[in-house]
């Protein structure tokens, strides 16, 4: 990050990611500087991303319509809380097993 608003940024919306606990939103424990390097530290989420599993075969109708929603209940969450800053796409939504 080059700018401190960058940073600070970056920084505030981890802090407000860690207060967010919903199925459907990673956990976030928090953030911070680490010699000097912002960090966020999560969850890891086994699975792939939407991206990955969209490579395949089209998802059926019923499950990419659940899917979405799921994807929308987290962000709503997400946006309660002032924390959505538009960066999710199918590289940063994790598709996992435990789908409903």
């Amino acid at each position: 990050m080059d700018s401190p608003r960058d940073r600070e940024r970056f920084l505030r919306e981890g802090r407000l990611a860690a207060q967010i606990s919903h199925p459907n939103s990673v956990y976030v424990f928090g953030a911070e500087e680490i010699h000097g390097i912002p960090v966020i530290s999560m969850e890891l989420v086994p699975g792939t991303t939407l991206k990955e599993h969209a490579q395949g075969d089209p998802l059926p109708v019923t499950e990419a319509v659940d899917a979405i929603l799921q994807v929308i209940e987290g962000l709503e969450t997400a946006a309660a809380k002032g924390c959505c800053t538009g960066t999710s796409s199918r590289r940063t939504v994790s598709w996992t097993l435990t789908a409903r």
